[in-house]
């Protein structure tokens, strides 16, 4: 990785605004914030839950809650040992980025169903999110809120680290406190 830099003989090309420095963690977190729009968004869980009315046999189909849990697994792997949990700031932006969208799913209300346009009846190109959806990241968050706390009262965690489980912590217990936000009413 400390090889990693910009290429000089790429940089005064036309059209191109390279600065002379590379950040790696912003590249890291830009590849993270795309996999977690893919797999924490609300086309998925359309498509997952569009597949139950497909198949004679659901349980063989993987669930929207199911990503979730795998996700939140992989993504907040450093909190199952009961010993001082260390994680490195690479992961601390990962785990940042997760609990903002978890929060703010659990916040977000259902969308309505668009309303038809006068024009042709025609619906809106954006579909409603999935009924399913809001229970999903409410249950991510509790799960994710008992794990943060079992992982503060281990002895041995830095500061820094105990700082950031402390604010994800707060950010989730803030987010299952709030109301609902209901969207176009």
């Amino acid at each position: 990785m400390s090889r990693l830099g910009v290429d000089q003989l790429d940089r005064n090309l036309p059209g191109r605004q390279t600065g002379v420095d590379f950040s790696l963690p912003g590249r890291v977190a830009a590849v993270q914030r795309g996999a977690l729009d893919l797999l924490m968004s609300d086309g998925l869980a359309s498509r997952l839950a569009d597949a139950e009315s497909k198949v004679a046999d659901t349980r063989t189909l993987l669930s929207y809650a199911e990503v979730q849990d795998k996700l939140a697994s992989a993504v907040w792997s450093e909190l199952g040992n009961n010993r001082a949990v260390e994680v490195d700031s690479l992961r601390r932006t990962l785990q940042r980025e997760h609990v903002r969208r978890v929060a703010g799913g659990v916040v977000r209300g259902m969308t309505q169903p668009a309303a038809a346009s006068g024009a042709g009846g025609l619906q809106s190109a954006t579909p409603p999110a999935p009924a399913d959806v809001r229970p999903v990241y409410r249950r991510t968050a509790q799960q994710l809120q008992a794990r943060l706390q079992r992982a503060l009262v281990a002895p041995g965690t830095s500061p820094l680290v105990r700082a950031h489980l402390e604010d994800a912590l707060a950010t989730l217990t803030e987010a299952l406190k709030a109301p609902l936000i209901k969207q176009g009413v």
